[in-house]
């Protein structure tokens, strides 16, 4: 039951976030995954929040079978909109710097410039510095 009701309120602090994007940025809500991303994770809340007060009576008379069933339908809801979420950061571009196409300024870093781990992004400054023997 606690752990439902901490999903809750940090979904609920998430969903400010993405909520302040959704009704700020034009281009997001021309997107269908943008949609299915805002409405899939409304309906992951009010199916926890349902879970959470089905749970208040008894606890653990609301785990088998009903609070079980609605954990697992959120989880796979979640599964879908946590999909979506990365396709709009990585693929829209949704919340990365650039102008109002969504294209990156000239000289900003890319994903691309960040593929390998220990990799330094092209035209870096930083020196090489060898630890003192």
């Amino acid at each position: 039951m606690w752990l439902v009701g901490a999903g809750l309120v940090m979904g609920a602090l998430a969903a400010l976030a993405g909520l302040t994007d959704f009704l700020t940025i034009e281009r997001v809500r021309s997107l269908s995954a943008a949609w299915m991303h805002f409405l899939g994770n409304a309906a992951a809340l009010l199916l926890s929040l349902w879970n959470l007060l089905h749970r208040l009576g008894d606890p653990a008379a609301g785990v088998v079978p009903g609070g079980l069933v609605l954990s697992l339908v959120v989880v796979a809801i979640l599964l879908v909109t946590g999909w979506l979420g990365g396709e709009l950061a990585y693929r829209h571009r949704i919340g990365m710097i650039g102008d109002a196409e969504g294209r990156q300024p000239a000289g900003a870093p890319t994903v691309a410039g960040y593929a390998h781990a220990g990799s330094k992004p092209a035209g870096s400054r930083t020196e090489d510095r060898t630890p003192p023997v």
